[in-house]
């Protein structure tokens, strides 16, 4: 993506990144002599603060999730999304790894009576290009590859689903219980 004036940016961060994040947006673009607007996505209860017609967003992970977050987020054509510590987007049923690569999340009420779902439609899909980073890219196992490798790029694993790519690539096993273990 080019750094010209109207291109937008998302960095998905670590909430504890948030104002590093801020802070190395500045020193990049200070080169470039021209002020930079940065929206910060914070608490819910701030949510009418978020300037979100910035050129820069900076959205904690831990608010990909929310609601109000995630329709925002999704109205905007991103040039450029950038994922840090991406690891953290490992497990594709934790809400955060639904609302980027997309797909549903059913919750429970706390009578346990009332059921419903709430279908994300992949936050991703709206960038023209989208960059994941990680200070630890070897995964502990390999299973945690198939939720972004199937989300950005599935044609690199012959478009396999979870199971599948647990067979071929995870030494597939099973338990005492005859649940298959990746």
């Amino acid at each position: 993506a080019s750094l010209s004036a109207g291109t937008r940016y998302l960095f998905i961060v670590p909430p504890s990144l948030v104002k590093n994040w801020e802070r190395e947006i500045w020193k990049f673009t200070g080169w470039l002599e021209r002020f930079p607007t940065i929206g910060i996505v914070g608490r819910s209860e701030g949510q009418d603060d978020v300037a979100w017609r910035s050129e820069y967003i900076i959205v904690p992970d831990s608010m990909l999730a929310k609601d109000w977050v995630y329709k925002k987020l999704l109205e905007i054509a991103w040039d450029f999304i950038a994922v840090d510590e991406a690891s953290r987007f490992k497990e594709s049923t934790a809400a955060r790894s639904i609302a980027f690569y997309g797909g549903a999340v059913i919750k429970k009420k706390k009578d346990d009576k009332k059921i419903s779902t709430i279908r994300y439609a992949g936050l991703f899909q709206s960038a023209r290009h989208v960059v994941f980073l990680d200070g630890s890219p070897m995964p502990n196992r390999p299973m945690e590859l198939w939720a972004p490798a199937f989300a950005l790029h599935p044609e690199s694993i012959d478009c396999l689903e979870r199971e599948d790519f647990g067979y071929r690539y995870c030494g597939a096993t099973q338990n005492n219980l005859g649940q298959w273990e990746f």
